[in-house]
């Protein structure tokens, strides 16, 4: 029965504990803004108008890894290049390419998360356009940059609360960085980015299995 116990507290750890080094791909898919409004109603670009909103905003799009404590650790800012009202989005979305990386030396699934904020880039000020915050429980962490674990988020304002319809789409997904092995990341051998022998055990990336290459579970 201690045993089991014990086995059970281990299965505990490896679900839900913090995960080693980690890669964030975060591919921008589509950004509308039919209206050209901002939160509370106002119109982009600072205009005034009765009847509608001529200008269209300048988006700036700012991601954050965000800890337990609600501190930033890792983040990025983007412009948004839009010239109309629903814009998709290849390999540019502005002044980066697209898509976004972000890396964090730990995640943990259950506390920490990913914030989205967007603003419109005034004269002399940054109008919030949309702010929200996503909490992934059931991310799955891949073992390399080929992992298909993907997400989908859609990230819509609120009409009657934000006074806009912004929306914005994303798609994203994690996974081990370059040289962190292990289903949680956390096994580091920097000086092969393919195969890692670490506590007289051999971790792959290439999937290939060998009579000296024990294959482990790797999500």
């Amino acid at each position: 029965m201690d045993a089991l116990v014990k086995l059970s507290l281990l299965c505990l750890v490896v679900i839900s504990g913090s995960n080693g080094k980690v890669t964030f791909f975060i591919h921008v898919d589509e950004v509308k803004n039919p209206q050209n409004l901002v939160k509370g109603g106002s119109c982009c670009q600072g205009a005034n108008s009765s009847l509608s909103c001529p200008d269209l905003c300048k988006p700036l799009l700012r991601i954050c890894l965000r800890d337990s404590s609600n501190h930033c650790t890792e983040e990025i800012s983007t412009t948004l290049h839009m010239e109309m009202n629903d814009v998709i989005y290849g390999s540019v979305i502005g002044n980066t390419t697209n898509p976004l990386l972000l890396e964090v030396d730990h995640w943990d699934r259950d506390h920490d998360y990913i914030t989205v904020e967007v603003y419109d880039r005034q004269q002399s000020v940054l109008k919030s356009m949309i702010t929200t915050a996503i909490h992934d429980q059931f991310l799955v962490i891949g073992k390399d940059i080929l992992s298909q674990y993907w997400s989908q988020k859609h990230i819509q304002a609120n009409y009657f609360v934000d006074k806009n319809l912004f929306s914005i789409n994303l798609t994203y997904k994690a996974y081990c960085s370059e040289g962190y092995y292990g289903p949680d990341c956390t096994i580091h051998c920097p000086g092969n980015i393919t195969k890692c022998v670490f506590g007289g055990n051999t971790y792959c990336k290439t999937g290939k299995v060998t009579k000296d290459v024990i294959l482990h579970a790797l999500v």
